[in-house]
């Protein structure tokens, strides 16, 4: 399955977020929200909070 998704997304790069499965879409808005928060900790030192 991951194969074909990664084939999908190299075919149609434009319409990737209308076919992707809504999982798909929430693990890459973590990863998102993972880095912003990673990357506002290194910044000003302070834990941030998801909310």
């Amino acid at each position: 399955m991951k194969n074909t998704l990664g084939n999908r997304r190299l075919e149609i790069p434009g319409s990737t977020l209308e076919a992707l499965p809504v999982a798909r879409r929430l693990q890459t808005v973590a990863v998102a929200v993972t880095l912003m928060l990673a990357f506002t900790k290194r910044r000003n030192g302070t834990p941030a909070r998801a909310d």
